[in-house]
């Protein structure tokens, strides 16, 4: 890995990744290019190739990759989207990265995350397999009016590591996105992150495009909180503490919930009354911002991050 000056953070998706696979021919007939070719401009390159998701040996599950490609969102503007071609060298800006593959038929079952530092090429690139489960298409309208600036964003619910999560403007939405054959959720956002209308949960097909309509909340108040974990050093990010939404009627599990190695997301629907409190049910995470106005006919987004509670964190010591 310090060779060629390559960090994967997490990768769940990547199988294998990074390794240096053995070239030579597959049972599919398809042929990973030599390691020792990765260099592009005296540079390690990269190489993401699709692998169809399951069991055995990843490099025995070799997917063709014309029609490909490899997306790439800089972590430090996730409004931009960098494209390759699968199968083929190539080298980033030095950054970290989530990526997902894409063609018209497949599609990367969670995001994977990487950093590329760059440097001197040391005589081979790296190789990604990357697994691929059939895609749908999904097209999203809104009830809501669009302001400036507004995002759609979809997160894919099922699979395992980390969600993946596509952000798009809202006629790139209405033409279609690609997202796994799984359940998904989507939304439109305000240039502040404000969650404005939610899908209710989406079975994504392969059986033409999907035609789907966020909506604000019609009675009620809509709640969407996205809480952030504390670094990962005993296995908490696969804790999966219960969440409550406690409102006038009472105490409420959430309407859709994703609990990720990075985050958890929740949604209610219809909350009633004027205030909420949230609440996580955890001995080991803490979640101190968890006071909530509602307002009828809007949704609420609460973003913070988790913490220890005082007896982990000294079990930690």
């Amino acid at each position: 890995m310090s060779m060629i000056r390559l960090a994967v953070v997490a990768a769940v998706c990547v199988v294998g990744s990074l390794s240096a696979f053995a070239a030579g021919k597959q049972q599919n007939k398809l042929e990973l290019p030599p390691a020792e070719t990765g260099e592009i401009g005296g540079q390690p390159a990269i190489l993401m190739w699709p692998v169809l998701d399951g069991d055995g040996p990843p490099d025995q599950r070799l997917v063709d990759p014309a029609g490909c490609e490899a997306h790439l969102i800089p972590d430090t503007d996730l409004d931009r989207e960098l494209v390759y071609p699968c199968g083929q060298w190539f080298v980033p800006p030095v950054g970290k990265y989530t990526t997902w593959l894409e063609s018209p038929q497949w599609i990367s079952t969670t995001a994977g995350v990487f950093h590329f530092f760059g440097g001197a090429f040391k005589g081979f690139g790296s190789r990604a397999l990357v697994p691929v489960v059939p895609a749908g298409v999904v097209r999203m309208k809104s009830s809501v009016p669009l302001v400036p600036g507004a995002t759609v964003r979809f997160i894919s619910l099922d699979g395992k590591g980390y969600p993946l999560e596509r952000r798009t403007t809202p006629a790139k939405a209405a033409a279609g996105i690609r997202m796994p054959v799984r359940r998904a959720i989507a939304g439109v956002f305000g240039p502040g992150g404000e969650a404005l209308a939610l899908t209710r949960p989406i079975d994504v097909t392969q059986r033409g495009a999907l035609e789907v309509t966020a909506e604000a909340p019609r009675g009620g108040s809509g709640v969407l909180a996205i809480l952030g974990r504390p670094a990962d050093d005993k296995g908490y990010s696969k804790a999966t503490p219960p969440l409550e939404l406690q409102d006038e009627r009472g105490a409420h599990a959430p309407d859709v919930v994703l609990y990720g190695p990075s985050r958890i997301y929740a949604v209610w629907y219809a909350a009633r009354g004027t205030a909420a409190t949230l609440r996580l049910r955890s001995k080991e995470l803490r979640l101190d911002r968890n006071q909530l106005v509602l307002r009828p006919g809007r949704i609420t987004t609460l973003r913070t991050e988790l913490g220890f509670t005082d007896q982990s964190a000294a079990q930690r010591h």
